[in-house]
């Protein structure tokens, strides 16, 4: 994520933001729709960098 962040400016100028879904939908869904885990800062070092 990091990386990320350091490279959008260098190769993308005129990008003005970054929008992030992050959402457990195995949990946080309703039952027919429980398909995928969509968490980026569930690991702790993902969630760190982000901060």
């Amino acid at each position: 994520m990091s990386q990320l962040y350091a490279t959008i400016p260098l190769r993308y100028p005129r990008v003005k933001m970054v929008n992030w879904y992050d959402c457990n939908n195995l949990i946080q869904a309703k039952s027919d729709r429980r398909l995928n885990n969509y968490q980026l800062t569930k690991p702790q070092a993902v969630l760190e960098a982000y901060q």
